[in-house]
């Protein structure tokens, strides 16, 4: 069942965690709000975990002053990806496709 996050940012968020993993909350940031100052990145960072923190019954994303991760209970079929590729080159193509299909519509660097 989708969660309705009200906020697209969060929604970013969240798939950029699911892609990237552990991620510092600069580099997070600056990935998600690239044309804002430093200061308004941040805010904006600190807006979207609050969202997703509202959103979800359970918490999905553990943080720390430094740093940002999906808990590990979180699923995302790009997990199940992630896996395969390390086992065989041959999942390069399913993969691409699972991380382009995961955001569809959405029009963000970081997805590139």
């Amino acid at each position: 069942m989708p969660i309705q996050f009200g906020y697209r940012h969060a929604e970013y968020l969240i798939a950029y965690l699911i892609l990237y993993g552990r991620s510092t909350r600069l580099d997070v940031a600056r990935a998600l709000w690239p044309d804002s100052p430093r200061e308004r990145a941040m805010l904006s960072l600190r807006q979207a975990i609050s969202q997703v923190r509202r959103a979800t019954s359970a918490q999905w994303i553990d943080t720390d002053r430094a740093t940002i991760a999906v808990v590990p209970s979180v699923r995302a079929d790009i997990n199940e990806v992630r896996c395969g590729l390390m086992e065989t080159d041959k999942n390069l193509g399913h993969a691409a496709a699972l991380k382009r299909s995961l955001c569809e519509n959405w029009i963000v660097p970081w997805m590139e």
